[in-house]
């Protein structure tokens, strides 16, 4: 049974591998996506070929995208997100900053909350009063070659937005 030389999560990505092929999208597929179908494909026809040694053909080159990335250090550690847009990323972190209010709300010229105050204007104030024990980075970055994949299983460190 040709299943049984897979993961769970490899089956998984067998599936949306031959979902996206036979609707036409076969010029999106990861190097993952390739080399999972080779070896699927090797297992299929009897061929000895390894796997690792299982040449697939070469996707197209990809333009590069650009995506955000927000570092958030805290006492907890390190927080890196990817986010496909500078709104979203200043967002997610006026969300975080917002529930931490407390942290802040008896400083001196302080709102009682940042409920009202714009993405930005929370995050700057938040981080004002935070100097030396929370900070964050927000930047752009280009990935080359990025194809339209999903992510492979979860991360409790890294997550794309």
């Amino acid at each position: 049974m040709i299943a049984s030389h897979f993961s769970p999560d490899e089956i998984e990505n067998l599936v949306r591998t031959a979902a996206e092929a036979v609707c036409g999208q076969s010029g999106d597929l990861s190097t993952r996506q390739l080399d999972l179908a080779t070896r699927a494909y090797a297992l299929l026809t009897g061929d000895d070929t390894p796997a690792s040694t299982a040449s697939a053909p070469n996707p197209p080159d990809q333009p590069a995208i650009e995506v955000w990335v927000l570092r958030h250090d805290d006492k907890h550690g390190d927080d890196i997100s990817l986010y496909a847009s500078r709104a979203r990323a200043l967002g997610a972190l006026a969300q975080t900053v917002r529930s931490r209010w407390d942290n802040i709300a008896s400083e001196p010229g302080v709102p009682a909350t940042g409920d009202t105050l714009p993405d930005e204007d929370a995050v700057e104030i938040y981080f004002r009063h935070r100097t030396g024990i929370e900070s964050y980075t927000l930047y752009s970055d280009h990935v080359d070659g990025a194809r339209n994949t999903r992510p492979m299983g979860s991360s409790r460190t890294a997550r794309r937005h």
